[in-house]
């Protein structure tokens, strides 16, 4: 990750094998590493490009947490997904 660049996200390979937790669990943890990172890099760049990563990690964590209905309640309470929200609403717009 080069320091005049916004980070972009990591592709996730996941084996054939992989059980539908497992898959949830590695795309849940890489959406969050995305976000930290992101987030980061934001604080610390001017580059709109970190608000614009930060905004796709949040977004593909709530698209995560919603394309699953069997494992919905587990990984992402109706709380975490309404902060969410509000964290990417309020991103890129100074409040």
């Amino acid at each position: 990750m080069s320091a005049t660049t916004a980070p972009k996200a990591e592709p996730i390979h996941l084996a054939a094998a992989t059980t539908l937790g497992g898959a949830v669990t590695s795309i849940v943890h890489e959406c969050v590493l995305h976000i930290t990172r992101r987030a980061d890099y934001a604080r610390k760049s001017d580059d709109p490009e970190g608000i614009h990563q930060l905004r796709v990690g949040i977004r593909r964590l709530r698209a995560a947490t919603l394309d699953f209905p069997a494992t919905r309640a587990r990984t992402s309470p109706p709380r975490g997904r309404d902060q969410a929200a509000w964290l990417a609403a309020g991103i890129g717009r100074g409040g």
